[in-house]
């Protein structure tokens, strides 16, 4: 009577025990790589690269030289946050933040003020705190749809960060 009080004690302490079906696949998610701000017309406009994994997962064989699909998304509000958060209406899978490795902003935000994007940045849990930050006068979707040699994420390439994470640019200081 002791051993069947033991097991059925023991079968009902099994439930309690974690699963997985709280597990996300890669090839369901939306990596984002790579984040665009802008300000015009009052309104922030953002950009977010994403890597595509689905791709990825179905080839055994990763080739060099092949295109990449680059995948950008676009939104836009009166607040940095609202024009991130206006991307998820249109995304198609969970946006992931914790690979961002740069955001490129346009000259027109740094004129206008830097203090919202700060704030998003601080305050967003998944993003990291190693985040490289760029200003530009080209267009923010030219330097996000920049074809990749090595199946890395494009962004990096034009603003100067190499294959191995190596930080390979150097920025001129500029007195505000």
């Amino acid at each position: 009577m002791k051993r069947l009080a033991l097991f059925l004690v023991c079968c009902a302490l099994t439930l309690l025990l974690p699963g997985c079906w709280n597990s996300k696949d890669i090839q369901n998610m939306a990596y984002v790589t790579a984040i665009g701000l802008d300000y015009e017309d009052g309104k922030y406009k953002s950009y977010v690269q994403v890597l595509n994994f689905s791709n990825i997962a179905q080839s055994q064989n990763a080739q060099v030289g092949k295109v990449v699909p680059i995948w950008i998304g676009t939104g836009e509000g009166m607040t940095v946050t609202e024009s991130l958060t206006s991307i998820y209406s249109t995304a198609q899978r969970r946006v992931f933040w914790g690979h961002m490795k740069v955001v490129v902003c346009s000259e027109r935000l740094l004129k206008h003020g830097m203090d919202q994007v700060f704030d998003m940045l601080n305050r967003y849990r998944e993003i990291r705190y190693n985040v490289l930050l760029y200003g530009t006068k080209d267009p923010i979707q030219d330097i996000l749809t920049e074809k990749s040699i090595l199946n890395f994420f494009s962004a990096g390439k034009r603003v100067g960060i190499s294959a191995a994470g190596l930080y390979a640019a150097f920025v001129h200081p500029a007195h505000l």
